[in-house]
């Protein structure tokens, strides 16, 4: 019974490309991050020529766009320290597409998902995004995936309104048309 066990991990390990989940994680965290604004601390680990640091950053008043009361767009070009480019429109309670290009990652040229971001009202709010129908495409072919992260909101901090960032999971269905059952989680520090 041990050995069955020690070679199903065996093959799920070895079926499973490091380079490529990897630089998925980091694609998403790309989307992730310009939604965090200033409360992301610190690049992620991952593929050290993609970068980040040198995006635009934007503030955007979360409170106000979980209330609906005003909306946010997120445009990004590529310029040093900065890999990613296109425009995010996060919508809350609705569906809202996000196609990025990316570059400077040697498995993947572009990020498309459909994403919507929603929100409990605690003692302090928390803002879900999910990510579905997500394909990352490279010259290999396309990674298929879904995904979901979440975030403690404090509303009385204007500047920095993301107390916490909860985390959440990446859960890759295919590489390159062979299907997967990958779960990853992933926290934006």
């Amino acid at each position: 019974m041990k050995l069955i066990i020690l070679l199903i991990i065996t093959q799920t390990a070895l079926a499973s490309p490091t380079l490529e989940v990897e630089e998925a994680k980091k694609s998403l965290i790309a989307m992730i991050r310009p939604l965090l604004a200033n409360s992301a601390k610190k690049e992620s680990a991952g593929p050290k020529d993609f970068r980040l640091e040198g995006c635009d950053k934007h503030k955007i008043n979360w409170m106000n766009v979980v209330l609906m009361k005003e909306k946010a767009e997120l445009s990004y070009v590529f310029k040093p320290a900065c890999d990613v480019e296109g425009t995010i429109t996060p919508r809350m309670f609705q569906s809202f597409p996000v196609n990025l290009k990316l570059r400077n990652l040697s498995s993947y040229q572009k990020i498309a998902t459909q994403n919507k971001i929603t929100a409990s009202f605690e003692s302090k709010p928390v803002m879900f995004l999910e990510m579905s129908d997500g394909e990352l495409t490279g010259p290999k072919g396309v990674v298929k995936f879904d995904a979901d992260y979440s975030v403690q909101l404090n509303p009385l901090n204007k500047e920095n309104p993301v107390e916490k960032n909860l985390g959440g999971e990446i859960r890759i269905h295919s590489i390159y048309g062979k299907k997967t059952n990958i779960k990853e989680k992933i926290l934006v520090k």
